[in-house]
C-alpha cells in the first residue's frame, strides 16, 4: 500500500488519501479492539490463577 502524504497541487488525489486514511483508521481500531480482548483474557487467566492457588492453600 501507498500512502502519498502530500501533493503539489492541492485537492489531488484527495479521494485516494481519504481512502487509504480510512483504511488505516480501521486497521488501528482493529488493532486496539485485538490488543484489548487479549488484556481481559490475561487478567481473566491470572485471576483463575489466583483463585486456584487460594483453593490449593485452603
Amino acid at each position: 500500500m501507498e500512502l502519498v502524504v502530500g501533493s503539489p497541487h492541492p485537492g489531488a488525489g484527495e479521494g485516494a488519501k481519504g481512502l487509504a486514511v480510512r483504511q488505516l483508521k480501521w486497521y488501528v481500531s482493529w488493532v486496539q479492539t485485538v490488543e484489548m480482548n487479549q488484556n481481559i483474557k490475561n487478567i481473566e487467566d491470572h485471576t483463575a490463577a489466583l483463585v486456584s492457588n487460594d483453593k490449593m492453600k485452603s
